[in-house]
C-alpha cells in the first residue's frame, strides 16, 4: 500500500524572495559547464552553451536574490542582442521530423523521477503532495504557467511541460543533423523546459516567436531571452523571418534585455 508524503516548503528557494509580480517577469533555466574568470565579447555564445549555473533573465528591472539562495555572489551580465548576433541565420530544414526521434521524459539521472516529474518538482510554488514518494508519483501541488499568467492548484495531470524551443523547431534549426543520443539529451534538458497550461501549450504548438508569443505580455521579453539562450546553447540556427522579428523586439519593447549569470561562491 502506497504511503502519502506531504512535502512543505515556502516556494522554490531560487525564487523565494520574489513578489508575485516579480515572478511574472522572471524566467529561470539551467545550463551546463564552467565559467571563465572574465568572459570576453567574442566568447558570449560559447559561454551560454557551457555554464552550469542559474540563468536569471532580467526583463522587468533589477533583481536581488535572497540571501543564501544558491550561494550566489558574482554576476556576469550578457546582452541578449549580442547572443542573437552570434546565431547563424539559415533556412529551416522542413522535412523528416517525427516526435519519436526525440525520446523524452526519461530518467536521465537515475533517481526514479522522469524529466516531466523533475520539472514539476523543480517549479512547484507551494506544498507538493506525493501519492507514492519512492516512485515519484505526484498527487497535487501549486504551479505557475507564465505563458498565460495562470496559477494552477491540484493534480499536475492538467499541466504540460513545454519545450521552450519546440522539438520540431529544433529539428528544423539543426537537430536533424544530430545523432539519437544528442536529440534525447536535448529533449530532456531541464534548462529548456517550462510549465504550461494545456491550452497555452496547444496554442503555441511548434511555432517560433514571429508566429506565436505568450498571451501574458509581462512574459514577452523573458520568453524571447529564453528562446535565444536555448538556441545559442544548442547551436541552433534562426531563419530570416525569425531573426528579423527577434531583432525588432530587442530594439523596441525589449531594448537592453540582459541575461544575468551568477557564479557560485568559491
Amino acid at each position: 500500500m502506497n504511503k502519502t508524503h506531504h512535502v512543505r516548503f515556502d516556494y522554490n528557494p531560487r525564487l523565494r524572495a520574489l513578489s508575485s509580480a516579480g515572478e511574472r517577469c522572471l524566467h529561470t533555466a539551467e545550463v551546463t559547464g564552467s565559467i571563465p574568470v572574465a568572459p570576453t565579447p567574442g566568447r558570449l555564445v560559447d559561454l551560454i552553451r557551457s555554464l552550469l549555473f542559474l540563468v536569471l533573465i532580467s526583463a522587468c528591472g533589477g533583481f536581488t536574490p535572497p540571501k543564501g539562495a544558491d550561494h550566489l555572489s558574482v554576476y556576469y551580465e550578457l546582452s541578449v542582442a549580442r547572443l542573437l548576433d552570434g546565431l547563424e541565420i539559415a533556412p529551416e530544414h522542413r522535412s523528416g521530423y517525427q516526435r519519436d526521434l526525440f525520446p523524452h521524459w526519461s530518467d536521465e539521472d537515475g533517481d526514479g523521477c522522469d524529466t516531466r516529474r523533475e520539472v514539476l518538482i523543480r517549479d512547484a510554488r507551494s506544498d507538493l503532495l506525493f501519492s507514492d514518494f519512492d516512485n515519484c508519483r505526484i498527487r497535487s501541488g501549486v504551479w505557475y504557467s507564465p505563458y498565460d499568467d495562470v496559477w494552477w492548484e491540484g493534480s499536475p495531470a492538467g499541466l504540460h511541460i513545454d519545450h521552450l524551443v519546440p522539438l520540431q523547431e529544433a529539428w528544423d534549426s539543426g537537430a536533424h543533423a544530430w545523432d539519437a543520443s544528442r536529440r534525447q539529451t536535448y529533449a530532456n534538458d531541464l534548462s529548456g523546459l517550462v510549465i504550461a497550461t494545456v491550452a497555452a501549450n496547444k496554442e503555441k504548438g511548434g511555432d517560433d516567436p514571429h508566429r506565436w508569443m505568450p498571451a501574458n505580455p509581462n512574459h514577452h521579453c523573458p520568453y524571447l531571452a529564453g528562446w535565444i539562450a536555448v538556441k545559442a546553447r544548442w547551436t541552433l540556427s534562426i531563419d530570416p523571418q525569425e531573426a528579423q522579428f527577434l531583432r525588432h523586439q530587442l530594439e523596441t519593447r525589449c531594448q537592453g534585455l540582459t541575461i544575468r549569470l551568477p557564479a557560485l561562491t568559491p
